[in-house]
């Protein structure tokens, strides 16, 4: 148990108490210890010796121990147990285990006395397995004793052959290779253990280990030292010098030289090592074809050294003896071949030393055939011998079996010899045989070999070789010729093994390569050597032209070739590619005509080198047109002519156009003429002169070809043109002319010079270009010609003067087919045609009321066709008209107000006639009182307003026809207003005036002053000052009386203190007179309060869509400005700008309501300005998600719809859950056109109506979807509610405003 006390809280009594306690517990400790010292120093263990490897055996020694007892001695991973007994000590043998290196502690635990410790070192040790051998010997390292798992490095001879880690015990197993090096003695170093010696030793083999001299065989070594020279001898002559590689190997094949037979020894130069050779001899004759008689030259090799009494045998027949042997066991001797029987024999040789494995030579006697050469290709010579003939006998050789024959003959002993060619034959044996009168025939077989053999060893890409081969196999198909490896092309050999083909070098640098054909068991090749060539497209042209150069062979990607023509640089600075080829194009220089050397040269290739060509410089003309009509003037340039050569002429058709010409000093000329009358087809121009002649290059063809000429080329139809052709076949009958599709003249001849001259009429055709082709019946070419003439619209009036109202007929033609043409007059539409297929039209239309003079018609058809003509009006004015009624001095009106039905003639004009009456008070009509114009009728009746006061009037009529001709006016007749004269009319008033007060007064005393009351002036109605609203923050969740978070209005206010009238006032309740004027103007004011129109912030938004639509312009574009921000609508009633409004604005009494309408409208356009930032955060939603593009023209309705939803919502108008069921799409409702459908709202919806239209329905239905989304996001909207709460209370505002309108009204009636 530990108690913990709290620094500074010790009591002095614990104290000592603790100081106590730990003096007792540091004696124990003592005491303890020097029990342990004690009870060590009493036994103790010794090793000996003190270090070792492991395996080596040691002997532990313990003393001082208890007896008896068991001690367990622990030595590494040894345990043994040893008894002690009769003494305290013991001796225990152990083999040292295998440990790491470096200190192990012994340990021996004795079962009384305790445990007893000793150190012993454990040493590394190792082992070679072999210790001796050649490079390249795997020896076997192993050890033990070394540091646990660590790297050790083994070196042979100072370099490190392996590196190896040892294992937790410290042991090591790994091989190696002897490294390549010389024999002798080397150390090999294991780590840190002490060397060991190793000896390295040479060998030496020979195989075969047999055979006569000139045997091949290999010599093989191993241990000598590394890349020195190593000397061989055999039978102690020195044979050869040969260096062993970097391993200290031999391996090289050797031919046996002359030396004596037998077992011969093979040395090495400083050294012991040899091999055994046994030398076998050989014999040879230098004829194997021979007659009884012939000396033959017989020779042996490879006898005993200096060897004597050597035998030569002609089968058993001694034919030489006594032969000797040189020091090299080499011999010879001639021999007389005795008479023998035809056919083989053997000659023998032996001596008294060798006897055996001596080889027999023969030699054929008789009928006989031998080649000097048995094989090769076809075309070998070949010498053939033969034997045993009849003397002087005549043979024949035939070989192939006839593929040839060749005559000889025998010599007196039957032997006869020839060279012969060997024919054309397949690879494989050819047959040769010989034979003679005598029947007796050979054969020999000659073995066919493969050859192949080309034209030119040498030449430049691109140039033609013949490639032969002969010897290949018979009918062999698909021998296949290459060129370096690549195959260009492929040949089949015939029956006797021969073929030929023609081979294009290829595109390849300078160098040699090999062309190798290769059949079935047959493959021959030979070099070609590739040489700088120039290609050219054409061998001559003249100046000015072009020719392309190609140059092959060069060196690869060889830069700063030139090109020259003769001595004129004619290109510079081309770049070869990889396989060192070029091509470049040139315009021949102005240079004389002649043959010039082509050639190039570059940094590595000379001109010298390149195959040079020869190209020529002919005269050249060029025109500057090859084909035209007669008449047409060509530009003729000549070059390549003599310089300043004198006395040119042009011939065209042989006839001189142009005479007199001189070259430049270029030898170029330059001439212009023109085409002279001819014929359709080719004309040979030709430029002759002393010096040049009409030489290659001097001529060129002109090609005539029909041509028309129009007179005119443009006019409507039915306008006559004339046609000049020329340019057609000579006397060319049956000329048919078109014009278009309709024949207008057929059968026409052209003359002899291919000319014709015809007119015709344009027939009817639509307005535009069209062909005018001649063609023959025969379709003969030459007279194939065209032009174009343009049909222009035109109009034929059936008049061009004429009065108002007559009919006129109007007739077009070359106007668009089957178009509608519009007919204006002065730019006025009168009348619309539809033209026909031909452009054609005819219409009638009345000529309108106007004015003389001319006017403009004019036809525009949908193609833009537009003519106009001008028709004159006539000027001539109608007569003036008779007065009929009143009558001249008539008199009407009682006391005045006549109002006369005023009646004159009619005036006729063709145009029609309208009427203008005057009345005045004076003859001279200066003070005019009535003036009325464009009556249509020959009669007016003055109305009331127009009542004639009384006295005395003129009136007069004056015609005007529909061309405004105004005619004179009529005779003035006069006219009389009242029929009472004016003293009676007074007296009559005078009587009224008096009846009248009498009346009056006594109603005034008698009625009125009795009941009459105290009245009070009107007053205006108090006006309501409005507040403007506040919007109410969210009632708190902890408020429950809090009902509604809507804003809350203040009470309205009234201010009865400011009477809406003149002068002030008050409630004082004083008698205040109001005028009638003023009465009127306090009605005019209410009037138009009551009819203050009120905008309503509904939740539909339509109120938003009004605001939108009073900006103008195009809907489409106004409502994208909007939405983008672009446009900001604000509501300003067009109330405010009446001048009542205005009026009242001057009015204090009028102020407080005037206030509360600005408050409104302000509250208003506050709303608008909240609805549009939630209309544009929904145009960007669809923005950012990439789905605006699709809905076109009805982004508007798609935003508003969201947005209506949304505040239907909030102002708890709909408060449906968002689905699909609140949409329709319907199919072809759109304008789009088929496959298209709209997106719908219910009736139920808040968005009823279409939303979208003309999209697929699998778009509707996207958008349908993402409408969903859009609602269902914005109904968790703060603004967006916000925004309903503010509409709220503009409602809420707009009611009462139009409540206090309303009791103004009740006020103003009651008072």
């Amino acid at each position: 148990m530990f108690i913990r006390f709290r620094l500074g809280q010790t009591s002095d009594i614990l104290r000592p108490i603790l100081i106590g306690l730990a003096l007792l517990i540091l004696g124990v400790g003592v005491l303890v210890q020097q029990s342990s010292s004690v009870g060590a120093a009493s036994h103790s263990i010794s090793i000996s010796p003190a270090s070792g490897s492991p395996g080596q055996s040691v002997t532990v020694t313990g003393t001082g121990f208890a007896n008896p007892e068991t001690v367990t001695l622990t030595f590494g991973s040894t345990v043994i147990n040893v008894s002690v007994s009769g003494s305290t000590g013991w001796s225990q043998a152990v083999t040292v285990p295998s440990a790491p290196g470096g200190l192990l502690t012994v340990t021996a635990n004795g079962s009384v006395s305790g445990i007893e410790t000793g150190d012993f070192t454990v040493l590394a040790t190792a082992s070679l397995d072999p210790i001796t051998g050649s490079p390249g010997t795997i020896i076997d390292v192993e050890g033990e004793g070394f540091a646990a798992s660590q790297p050790v490095i083994i070196t042979f001879n100072g370099d490190t052959v392996n590196t190896q880690n040892t294992l937790s015990a410290g042991s090591l197993n790994t091989p190696f290779a002897v490294p390549a090096i010389g024999a002798g003695t080397y150390l090999i170093n294991i780590g840190s253990f002490p060397s060991i010696s190793f000896a390295v030793t040479s060998g030496l083999a020979i195989s075969p280990s047999s055979g006569p001299p000139g045997t091949s065989v290999q010599i093989t070594g191993t241990g000598f030292t590394p890349s020195t020279a190593i000397d061989l001898s055999i039978a102690g002559v020195t044979w050869q010098s040969i260096t062993a590689d970097g391993s200290g190997g031999l391996n090289r094949t050797l031919q046996i030289p002359q030396v004596a037979g037998g077992s011969q020894s093979i040395t090495v130069s400083g050294g012991s090592v040899t091999a055994n050779f046994d030398v076998t001899p050989t014999l040879a004759v230098d004829l194997t074809t021979v007659a009884p008689g012939d000396t033959v030259n017989v020779s042996g090799t490879a006898f005993r050294a200096n060897e004597t009494g050597i035998t030569v045998k002609f089968d058993s027949t001694n034919v030489a003896t006594s032969v000797n042997a040189d020091a090299q066991g080499s011999w010879s001797a001639s021999v007389t071949i005795p008479s023998s029987t035809a056919g083989s024999h053997n000659i023998t040789a032996s001596g008294p030393s060798t006897t055996t494995n001596i080889p027999t030579a023969k030699v054929t006697i008789g009928a006989g055939v031998s080649l000097g050469t048995t094989s090769g290709p076809p075309g070998t010579q070949v010498k053939v011998k033969g034997t045993g003939a009849r003397s002087n006998e005549s043979l024949t050789i035939d070989v192939g079996g006839g593929l040839a024959t060749f005559k000889v003959s025998a010599d007196s002993k039957g032997v006869w010899e020839t060279e012969i060619t060997v024919p054309a034959a397949p690879k494989g044996a050819l047959s040769i045989h010989a034979s003679g009168s005598s029947g007796n025939g050979a054969t020999a077989s000659f073995n066919i070999t493969p050859t192949m053999r080309i034209s030119e060893p040498t030449g430049f890409p691109g140039s033609a070789i013949t490639v032969e081969g002969e010897g290949f196999g018979a009918n062999q198909p698909g021998i296949t010729i290459s060129f370096d490896n690549d195959i260009i092309t492929s040949a089949s050999s015939n029956s006797r093994g021969s073929w030929s083909v023609e081979l294009t070098i290829p595109p390849s640098n300078k160098a040699t390569y090999f062309i190798k054909a290769t059949g079935s068991g047959a493959e021959q090749q030979t070099p070609f050597t590739v040489t700088p060539g120039l290609f050219v497209d054409k061998p001559q042209a003249g100046p000015g032209e072009r020719a392309t150069v190609s140059g092959v062979g060069f060196a690869p990607n060889e830069t700063g070739i030139m090109l020259k023509l003769g001595d004129t640089t004619i290109k510079s600075g081309i770049v070869a590619n990889a396989q060192g080829s070029w091509d470049t194009t040139f315009v021949i220089p102005p240079l004389f005509g002649s043959s010039y050397h082509l050639t190039a040269s570059g940094t590595q290739t000379s001109a010298g080198s390149v195959q040079e060509l020869i190209f020529t410089l002919t005269t050249r003309l060029t025109l500057s047109a090859s084909s035209g009509s007669p008449g047409t003037t060509i530009v003729l340039t000549g070059q390549g002519f003599a310089a300043d050569e004198q006395g040119l002429s042009i011939l065209y058709d042989n006839t001189a156009v142009v005479s007199g010409i001189s070259t430049d000093g270029f030898g170029a000329f330059t001439r212009s003429f023109e085409i002279p009358p001819s014929t359709a087809g080719r004309h040979l121009i030709v430029v002759a002169g002393s010096d040049t002649g009409a030489a290659s290059g001097s001529e060129i063809s002109f090609q005539v070809q029909p041509r028309l000429v129009l007179e005119n080329d443009t006019g409507p139809s039915g306008s006559t043109i004339q046609l000049v052709g020329s340019g057609f076949g000579p006397n060319e009958p049956n000329i048919e002319i078109k014009f278009g599709s309709d024949t207008v003249i057929s059968g026409v001849s052209a003359d002899s010079n291919g000319s014709l001259e015809q007119s015709f009429l344009i027939p009817p055709n639509p307005a535009g270009q069209h062909k005018i082709i001649t063609s023959s019946s025969t379709g003969s070419l030459s007279a194939h010609a065209q032009g174009t003439y343009t049909v222009v619209s035109n109009i034929d009036l059936s008049e061009t003067t004429g009065n108002v109202g007559m009919e006129l007929s109007v007739v077009g033609t070359g106007f668009n087919p089957d178009s509608s043409v519009t007919l204006t007059y002065d730019d006025v539409a009168v009348a619309t045609a539809i033209s026909d297929v031909l452009g054609r039209f005819s219409l009638q239309f009345v000529v309108p009321e106007s004015p003389k003079g001319d006017h403009v018609l004019q036809v525009l058809d949908e193609r833009g066709n537009l003519v106009q003509d001008t028709f004159e009006v006539e000027g001539i004015p109608p007569l003036a008209p008779v007065l009929r009624s009143p009558s001249d001095g008539g008199r009407g009106g009682i006391f005045g107000g006549f109002e006369p039905l005023t009646r004159w003639a009619a005036v006729e004009d063709p145009s029609g006639v309208t009427y203008n009456v005057q009345l005045a008070t004076d003859p001279e009509f200066s003070d005019i009182v009535l003036d009325k114009k464009g009556l249509s009728s020959p009669t007016y009746k003055l109305t009331g307003e127009e009542a004639l006061a009384s006295g005395k009037y003129y009136w007069r009529v004056q015609a005007v026809d529909g061309a405004s001709n105004a005619g004179p006016y009529s005779v003035a007749y006069e006219m009389n207003s009242g029929m009472i004269p004016i003293w009676l009319f007074l007296a009559m008033v005078a009587v009224g005036l008096i009846a009248l007060g009498g009346g009056a007064y006594a109603y005034y005393t008698r009625v009125y002053l009795p009941k009459k009351v105290t009245q009070q002036a009107p007053v205006f109605p108090d006006f309501v000052r409005i507040s403007r609203p506040e919007i109410a923050a969210p009632a708190p969740a902890q408020q429950p009386t809090v009902a509604s978070s809507s804003p809350a209005l203040p009470a309205p206010r009234r201010d009865l203190s400011n009477p809406f009238r003149r002068g002030g006032g008050g409630s004082s309740g004083g008698r205040s007179g109001v005028s009638p004027e003023q009465q009127a103007r306090l009605r005019l004011v209410l009037d138009f309060v009551n009819s203050i129109p009120l905008m309503e912030v509904s939740p539909d938004l339509l109120w938003v869509e009004e605001l939108v639509d009073s900006l103008g312009g195009g809907a489409d574009d106004r409502f994208n400005q909007v939405l983008r921000g672009d446009l900001e609508p604000v509501y300003q009633p067009a109330w405010m700008q009446h001048p009542t409004y205005q009026e009242m604005q001057s009015e204090a009494a009028a102020a407080a309501f005037l206030e509360g309408l600005e408050v409104y409208i302000e509250s208003v356009n506050d709303c608008a300005a909240d609805i549009l930032a939630i209309l544009r955060r929904i145009y960007g939603d669809l923005e950012s998600g990439g789905s605006l593009d699709a809905l076109g023209s009805y982004k508007w309705r798609y935003v508003l719809s969201v947005a209506q939803s949304t505040m239907a919502w909030f102002r708890g108008t709909y408060l449906g859950q968002p689905s699909s069921r609140e949409y329709i799409i319907k199919s072809g409702t759109g304008v789009g056109g088929e496959g298209l459908a709209s997106l719908m709202g219910v009736d139920r919806s808040p968005f009823s109506g279409s939303i979208i239209e003309d999209l697929h329905e699998e778009d509707l239905v996207f958008y349908r979807d993402l409408h969903i989304q859009l609602r269902n996001n914005y109904r968790n909207d703060d603004e967006a509610r916000d925004v309903a709460a503010k509409m709220t209370a503009t409602s809420t505002m707009r009611d009462q405003l139009n409540h206090n309108i309303a009791q103004m009204g009740e006020q103003s009636q009651g008072r």
